[in-house]
């Protein structure tokens, strides 16, 4: 079937994975077209889009690898996906029990095929701040056990976001009341499977709200996007975060990018996705200023959009 999606970001290990894309109202060309000073790359010639008006691009590795590391599409867009059917549908089975009703809810695979499992929407209180795990994703079927419940001191919701470190270990983060006397209430926790018990993460900076979005790199790093603003960088297994505050770096690089055209944004505000590829390159989602990413672990920051300041003058947008 075809599922259309605007403005997507689509992550993908290989081009095959989600089959052939269609875009309407596009370009299809047929050679190598290179980004520009965004990134140096060229493209799988299948999968080279480019959208003259809106200057929309598709990205992606040199062709001999014939992969699609990254698609960023700012138009709307028809994907093949393989067919989806409906839950109720007799193709789909029950694989675990255990699971409370609810959602949405958050996932996360652990690189030792363990399955954790955390609601957003709360529940009554002392049922809240509760992951539940799965051991074997491999297995015939599954049940999902509770886990101790997380050492939080408040909780606003339940749930906000889960990933795993490298050591199979459970990230999970949270919201905390947006009061000033909750401010420095913990909002990320690492499960230690060594001692067997939940560690309350540390962070450089209070986030004023707490996490939205976790994410963990190849190399082991956990990432967190947080409301309202900041990307938070751990590189010891999410036992400690450090504050980034990328808007002003993004500025540098882009001094037209804020106010933003569309939302009139000062900054990017609240992160509400954020996801690394295999390179180790960071993106993060934001509020009001769209796609903003690093290439090197944080440090610098930069508008996904190659063309949004004018070269001939960065102050203005490129319009």
């Amino acid at each position: 079937m075809y599922r259309s999606v605007r403005n997507a970001v689509l992550l993908e290990q290989a081009g095959e994975r989600a089959g052939p894309t269609k875009l309407d109202s596009a370009l299809v060309e047929h050679q190598s077209w290179r980004c520009g000073s965004l990134f140096e790359c060229r493209f799988w010639q299948p999968h080279l889009v480019k959208n003259t008006p809106s200057k929309s691009f598709v990205l992606g590795e040199p062709a001999a690898s014939k992969r699609i590391s990254l698609a960023l599409i700012s138009i709307t867009a028809a994907l093949w996906f393989t067919p989806i059917v409906h839950a109720q549908n007799a193709g789909w089975k029950l694989w675990a029990s255990g699971l409370p009703p609810g959602g949405p809810a958050h996932l996360a695979i652990a690189p030792d095929h363990s399955i954790y499992f955390g609601l957003r929407p709360g529940g009554k209180p002392g049922t809240q701040g509760i992951i539940r795990k799965a051991s074997n994703a491999l297995s015939p079927g599954g049940t999902f056990v509770p886990m101790p419940v997380i050492p939080y001191v408040t909780i606003l919701n339940d749930i906000m976001a889960i990933t795993t470190t490298l050591n199979s270990e459970p990230v999970v983060g949270i919201f905390h009341p947006n009061s000033p006397q909750n401010l420095n209430d913990p909002i990320a926790f690492v499960f230690d499977n060594a001692t067997n018990q939940w560690i309350t993460s540390t962070v450089s900076i209070p986030a004023y709200l707490g996490v939205f979005a976790m994410a963990t790199a190849p190399n082991g790093d956990i990432w967190f996007g947080a409301k309202w603003s900041r990307v938070y960088h751990s590189t010891d297994q999410g036992r400690s975060f450090t504050a980034i505050d990328e808007s002003p770096i993004v500025q540098t690089v882009a001094p037209c990018y804020y106010p933003t055209i569309w939302a009139h944004a000062p900054n990017d505000g609240a992160i509400y996705s954020i996801n690394v590829d295999r390179r180790g390159w960071i993106y993060a989602g934001t509020e009001g200023a769209g796609v903003v990413y690093s290439n090197d672990r944080g440090t610098t920051w930069k508008p996904v959009d190659a063309f949004a300041c004018d070269p001939q003058n960065p102050m203005q947008h490129n319009l």
